[in-house]
């Protein structure tokens, strides 16, 4: 969302993953590259 918001508010963003999106390993294939403050909110604890 970070990368997202950076764009959308004219700043140039470049994305680096060091395995290639063929390989299955990549973030940008397994979410593990996701940053997201409210993926865990409905579990958070108080």
């Amino acid at each position: 969302m970070l990368a997202w918001k950076l764009v959308v508010d004219g700043h140039s963003v470049t994305l680096i993953d060091r395995d290639p999106p063929e390989s299955g390993g990549a973030a940008a294939w397994t979410a593990a590259g996701m940053l997201t403050p409210y993926a865990e909110a409905d579990d958070a604890e108080p």
